[in-house]
Parts: C-alpha cells; structure tokens; sequence
C-alpha cells in the first residue's frame, strides 16, 4: 500500500516592502490629523513650561479678580487669586456679569437684569453683594487690554500698550497666544490670560511670567487689579 504524501501548508508570504512603507504612510498620516485636531480644539499642543509663584520667587502686589463660566455648576463665578498663589471663587450666580474694578468698596462686576444692565458691587472676602445699583441703558465700559502678542520668526512676543514696549519674548507654537492683561496701580506688573487658560504674572522691566493659577478662562474683559478704578464708559451709571 502506498503511503499517502502529506501536503505541507502552504506559507504566508511576508509583507514586502511595499506594504510596509504603506503601513509606515497611513500611520503617520493619522499622527498628523490627531495633532491637527488637537491645534484646532485646544489652540495649542504644548504651551511654553513657566513657574509656579513659589517656583519663581515671586509675590504680585495686590490680588486680582475675574469671572468665567463654570460648566459643572451652569453659573459665572467671581474668583480671586492672592499674591500668596491661593484662589477663591467668591460667587457662583448666574448674573455675576464681567469683573471691571475693583475698588475700596469691593470688586465691581457689570451684571444684566430683567430690568437693565446693573453693576454689582461684592465683598472681597466673603462674596457677598454689599451694593447693588442700575446703570443707564447704554452703559458700556471701554475696556482695553494692556498688552497686546503677535509671532516673529517662531516667538511669540508680548508687548505692553501703548507704547509697544515688549515685556516677554518665548518660542512658542503659532496656536498659543496671550489674551487680555492688565497693568497693575504701580504700573510695575502685568496680569495676562493665556490661550491655554492660565493667569500669568510678569514684570514690565521684562523677564519670563510666573503661572498665578492653571485654571482661569476669563471673559472678554480679563482680569482686575485691586484698586483699579471704574473704567471710563460711553453711558453713566444712573
């Protein structure tokens, strides 16, 4: 009797070179579009690395204020942060309005109300509204940030208004930005928001900021030095 041959299985051929360049292309093209997705919803992959307050020695004259949104609790909140690096959120209402002074009676935001535009006057340590008065229907302070930003050769660089004076200089992404700041009543510091959320704190003679707090996504108005004046507007209050 004849012995039947078993048949070997035949073997899978290795990926040739070929399917691997293609397996090496679609993988880095994936790369390239979860980045750009993360520059399109963040605004920025990797925000310069700055110290902390305690990190860099450094002490801000006075407090400042300011208000955002807050998604987990559907209010505004009113939050200081003290030249000891602590945060408070004084408030959390849903017509707190925009931080725009901060003076000797407590820290001024401009709320809305059936009524009106109003202006809210809040204690600075406990958060409670200590004056509560309507402004004129057309009552729109001006306000106007104290520094302005802009990219040159891959820097981004931060200039104090007017004047055009720069005050920080850093490589940086084109996503990243600094938003509106503030010049403190020395006229010595500058309080800034960045596009990845953070208070930043820095010298006009120059030098690099101190991160303040990781979390401030203020509003359009920025934020507040304590004793800053009530700013100049196109209506009066009532």
């Amino acid at each position: 009797m004849n012995a039947k041959a078993v048949e070997s299985p035949t073997p899978t051929p290795a990926p040739g070179p070929e399917r691997g360049s293609l397996a090496y292309l679609v993988g880095a093209v994936g790369l390239v579009v979860i980045v750009a997705v993360l520059v399109l919803v963040f605004g920025v992959v990797h925000p310069p690395e700055l110290p902390s307050l305690d990190s860099a020695g450094v002490t801000p004259p006075t407090s400042v204020a300011w208000t955002q949104w807050d998604d987990r609790d559907d209010c505004t909140a009113l939050a200081v942060a003290r030249p000891n690096g602590s945060v408070d959120r004084l408030a959390c209402e849903q017509d707190v309005g925009d931080a725009i002074a901060w003076t000797s009676q407590g820290i001024v935001t401009l709320g809305w109300a059936q009524s009106g535009p109003v202006l809210f006057t809040w204690n600075a340590t406990t958060g409670e509204v200590v004056r509560r008065e309507a402004a004129a229907d057309d009552y729109a302070p001006s306000f106007a940030s104290s520094v302005s930003s802009f990219h040159r050769d891959g820097a981004l660089v931060v200039t104090l208004d007017p004047g055009g004076r720069e005050v920080w200089t850093v490589d940086a992404p084109s996503g990243y930005d600094v938003r509106a700041g503030a010049l403190s009543p020395d006229g010595e510091w500058v309080v800034m928001t960045d596009s990845a959320d953070r208070l930043l704190v820095v010298r006009v003679s120059g030098g690099s900021p101190a991160v303040w707090t990781e979390d401030a996504n203020t509003s359009w108005m920025g934020p507040v030095w304590e004793g800053a004046a009530l700013p100049d507007s196109e209506g009066d209050p009532k």
